[in-house]
């Protein structure tokens, strides 16, 4: 990933134009662009000598992406940075300032395993909508869900994740009741999913009617 973040950052290296995604979207706290006008957004970031990695969690997701999560320093300042590659070009940049370092480290670089019961996971091959919920406070998290969620709100689960954190807040819902659970898709539009559910502990199943 570091020739990405070269790129990115360092002032004196090229921009090589091969390592951009036609598809491009790249962000900067409040500044966005798409492949055609990215330098706009590139001039804020492309400053630097220098940068030091903090923390990283780079990872596979699916069909040739893959993501990084970082914490750079630039300045002695802290900004976060979700990198989305595919087939080896950058796809989708998000950097921002970093207000609440705990929030970051608690929601992107937490090394907590939550053990999902198996016969949870067993109904993910369901031809019904499955959603399975970890009660965190007053949140839901997504911990997995079927390729027919995601089809029915129009995300990518990586998409969905990165977005929401995967939490089922006052932006990804209506409202949150478990019975009849009601979400935004990706187009605004909101949908209703008429469920049922198990619960063990904090971990809830909840199925498509």
């Amino acid at each position: 990933m570091r020739k990405y973040l070269d790129l990115l950052f360092i002032s004196h290296i090229d921009v090589n134009e091969e390592l951009l995604s036609n598809s491009l979207f790249i962000s900067f706290d409040k500044s966005s662009a798409l492949r055609g006008d990215y330098k706009k957004v590139l001039a804020l970031l492309k400053k630097y000598s220098n940068y030091e990695i903090t923390k990283e969690n780079i990872r596979a997701l699916h069909e040739g992406y893959s993501q990084g999560l970082f914490i750079i320093k630039l300045d002695n300042k802290d900004y976060f940075l979700r990198l989305i590659i595919a087939d080896g070009q950058i796809y989708d940049v998000l950097v921002y300032t970093i207000k609440d370092i705990d929030f970051i480290n608690r929601v992107f670089f937490s090394q907590k395993i939550i053990e999902i019961p198996s016969s949870f996971l067993d109904k993910l091959s369901n031809d019904r909508i499955v959603i399975i919920l970890n009660k965190e406070n007053a949140d839901f998290r997504i911990l997995k869900a079927n390729e027919k969620f995601y089809n029915a709100i129009k995300y990518e689960d990586w998409d969905f994740a990165n977005k929401y954190q995967n939490i089922l807040n006052q932006r990804a819902v209506d409202s949150i009741d478990l019975n009849s659970l009601r979400l935004y898709r990706s187009d605004g539009k909101e949908i209703t999913i008429a469920c049922e559910y198990e619960q063990k502990g904090s971990i809830y199943c909840l199925m498509g009617k």
